[in-house]
């Protein structure tokens, strides 16, 4: 397509654009080793596009073991996200 010169018409999402003046927060996890499972969590909130709107989905990740500590799904963003321990 690119080649062609064409490309889709639906609307690019402008989420992974940073705001003007905003910085780079720091890797804190390079330096020091997970030993022991719930010591350090990843979390992602990503939106999944449906026929009438989107449903918002939160995961929660143990680093140590990689397992799911934790979803959540949502119509709306603004939400508690559940964890279990």
């Amino acid at each position: 397509m690119r080649r062609m010169g064409i490309e889709a018409i639906y609307r690019r999402s402008s989420t992974s654009k940073p705001a003007p003046g905003h910085g780079i927060d720091p890797y804190l996890l390079r330096g020091p080793a997970i030993t022991r499972p719930n010591q350090a969590r990843a979390m992602d909130v990503m939106y999944i596009p449906m026929a009438r709107g989107f449903v918002y989905l939160a995961a929660v990740v143990d680093c140590f073991s990689r397992s799911r500590a934790g979803t959540h799904n949502s119509l709306k963003a603004k939400t508690r996200a559940r964890t279990s321990t």
